[in-house]
């Protein structure tokens, strides 16, 4: 009996055949069914995602970027290099770093405790970055030795090595979306860096003109990739393609079709250009205004207090996107306890608010001063962020909350959300303001932020 998965295949195919469906081999395939449309409001409604990456760098401390630095230290990112303390000679460095393979054993990792942490965190998605620019695969690939499941790599004797494998596993069945995170580039490939030439810079270091089969061979080791990670991991809700700056030359138009014959649902983010590129991706920045569409900011957690990172999901959220958070990794496997304990504590604000957070679309007026503003159905939530430091142990909740753009339907109840019992409020010029009871304020659902719920017309 054939899958659902080959069927639908084939009903795509005499779509195409027929010129109902089809692409040009940049744009996406056209959506006839719905289905691209029907996943990006799925995606929409989950807000929050937490993104890892784990891999031999983790030994250095470093970032791939090192690899591709010149001798000042700095590389065309703007990225500090932290290179380690020798001659700047970039050959015994890239050698240093590509036997890394055989250092590499993250002794602690624990597929089902990573996605626990997560769950709790209140985040509705993982993403894991499978591949990153130095080409080390943290999933069996067929295509490379340059992987965790190489007999080089002390990790391969592990009774389950493949750690992409088991995230997968983990994170759907703790009911987390899964998103793969792999890289266009690969540094480690003699088909994308060539042995035979010097490397400059994070771009192919030949002529592809003048070595058409060396580039083919690197084109069909990319689509190649995809197509085992597509095939061989389960539903794949995303794939996120990083490092696309050569991938004009990719075949790019090829391969999303591919993978999405095998992931009919599959949303694609191939950053850097409007081409297949789903939903937008600013990294460490939040927009200013509303980017008129889908999109996520991903953000490295860094030194940010819960209560940043509380206020900066609020405000993400208000403009109409997601946030994907990134955890930082030890070298062992393990998510580092500072960014474990600020997790725990977002989820437990998620816990109180998280009606006003999920499910959730943009709100006209999204945000006035420290208060921001979504919409689900015929709510309105009105988001207080309290703004005293995060040292200050107790709430700064005031008495009274003046909400501007909101007309409540007459004699509505609004709730601050977590208090079993409506608050008092009243009509105040072109808002309203809410009475908040003094035992709520000394003991308020949680901190940081707070979610007045208020029932308006539609």
């Amino acid at each position: 009996m054939k899958s659902f998965t080959t069927i639908f295949t084939c009903i795509i195919c005499l779509l195409a055949s027929a010129g109902i469906a089809k692409s040009d081999g940049l744009n996406n395939v056209s959506d006839t069914s719905g289905i691209l449309q029907k996943r990006l409001e799925w995606f929409q409604d989950q807000k929050f995602g937490v993104f890892t990456s784990l891999g031999i760098r983790q030994l250095w401390g470093t970032s791939p970027w090192i690899l591709n630095v010149d001798p000042s230290g700095t590389d065309p990112m703007g990225r500090d290099s932290r290179r380690p303390n020798w001659d700047f000679d970039m050959g015994v460095l890239r050698k240093g770093y590509w036997n890394l393979i055989k250092g590499f054993y993250p002794r602690h990792f624990d597929a089902e405790e990573w996605s626990r942490i997560i769950k709790d965190a209140g985040a509705k998605y993982a993403a894991f970055y499978c591949k990153h620019h130095d080409g080390f695969s943290m999933f069996d690939t067929q295509l490379s030795d340059f992987k965790i499941t190489s007999p080089e790599c002390p990790y391969s004797d592990h009774p389950n090595p493949d750690v992409t494998a088991r995230l997968c596993d983990a994170f759907r069945q703790a009911g987390l979306g899964v998103t793969l995170i792999f890289s266009y580039s690969d540094w480690h490939s003699p088909y994308y860096w060539s042995p035979n030439a010097p490397v400059l810079n994070r771009h192919y270091n030949y002529d592809i003109n003048k070595e058409p089969e060396r580039w083919q061979k690197f084109v069909d080791f990319l689509h190649g990739q995809i197509r085992e990670l597509m095939t061989g991991y389960g539903k794949i809700d995303i794939l996120w393609l990083d490092g696309g700056w050569d991938k004009k030359d990719m075949q790019v138009g090829k391969m999303v079709e591919m993978a999405r014959s095998h992931q009919l649902e599959l949303i694609v983010v191939s950053r850097g250009g409007n081409v297949h590129e789903d939903f937008k991706t600013p990294e460490n920045r939040v927009p200013p205004k509303p980017l008129g569409g889908p999109w996520e900011t991903f953000w490295s957690m860094g030194d940010d207090t819960t209560q940043e990172l509380i206020h900066l999901l609020v405000d993400i959220v208000c403009k109409g996107g997601n946030l994907l958070l990134s955890a930082a990794l030890n070298s062992d496997g393990t998510i580092t306890p500072s960014c474990v304990e600020r997790l725990k504590q977002m989820g437990e604000w998620l816990k109180a608010n998280g009606e006003a957070i999920y499910g959730t679309r943009m709100y006209s007026q999204y945000r006035d001063a420290n208060i921001c503003y979504t919409q689900k159905g015929n709510y309105v939530y009105a988001i207080y962020l309290d703004e005293a430091r995060d040292s200050v142990e107790q709430s700064t909740l005031p008495a009274q909350v003046t909400i501007k753009h909101i007309r409540p339907i007459p004699g509505s109840k609004i709730f601050l959300l977590g208090v079993e019992e409506p608050l008092k409020w009243k009509a105040s010029g072109g808002g309203i303001t809410i009475t908040v009871p003094g035992a709520v304020m000394k003991s308020p659902p949680a901190r940081y932020a707070y979610s007045f719920r208020v029932q308006v017309s539609r």
